[in-house]
Order: C-alpha cells, then sequence, then structure tokens
C-alpha cells in the first residue's frame, strides 16, 4: 500500500499548487497532473486488489476506493470542488490541536 500513499501524497502537492488559483486554472492544473497520478492510483489499486485479502484493512480500503471512483475523482472535473471535505470539516482545526507539537509541525 506504500505506492498509493505515495501517488496520493502526489495529488496533495497537486492542490497545493493549486488552490490560491483560479477554478478554471485549477481545474486545467488538475487535468494536467492530477489526471495521470489518479490514472496510476487505479491501475495499482486494480492490481494489488486480487493480491490482499478481501477482508483485511487493505482490501477493504481498496474495495471502498474503487467502488467510490467516480465519487472521488469529481474534483478533477470541476475547479470548484476541494479533493477532500476536511477543511469544510469544523472538527479538523480542533482535532489538529489536539496532536503533539512535533506531530504538527512535522505535517507542515
Amino acid at each position: 500500500m506504500g505506492p498509493a500513499l505515495l501517488l496520493i501524497a502526489q495529488l496533495y502537492r497537486v492542490e497545493d499548487r493549486a488552490r490560491p488559483l483560479a477554478p478554471e486554472d485549477r481545474l486545467g492544473l488538475r487535468q494536467l497532473q492530477s489526471r495521470p497520478i489518479l490514472d496510476k492510483l487505479r491501475d495499482y489499486l486494480l492490481a494489488i486488489q486480487v493480491e490482499i485479502l478481501p477482508k483485511s484493512p487493505e482490501g477493504r480500503a481498496v474495495r471502498y476506493t474503487l467502488k467510490n471512483w467516480t465519487a472521488l475523482t469529481r474534483y478533477c472535473e470541476d475547479g470548484d470542488l476541494a479533493i477532500d471535505n476536511n477543511a469544510d470539516s469544523p472538527i479538523m482545526p480542533r482535532l489538529r490541536a489536539l496532536e503533539p507539537p512535533c506531530r504538527r509541525f512535522n505535517a507542515s
């Protein structure tokens, strides 16, 4: 599952660059950079799906991701959508405040 996490990290790096852009420019950047990463991620998940136990945590995560692929990748079709809804969640800042200082420092 390590390669999947690396690909997801790449998607978030693209989003860091896309965030300050206008929605139409953000969409263009996502189409150019995020879409190929998403294609690699999907290919990887399909490949490992047959190798991991379906009821394992990894198997459930792969199955969930593939089952919800359209919804999870919709942000690449609309420059107004966020990659996730973490920023919209009112609890996230409070959860981040509970993290140990060393973890908050390393996460940024």
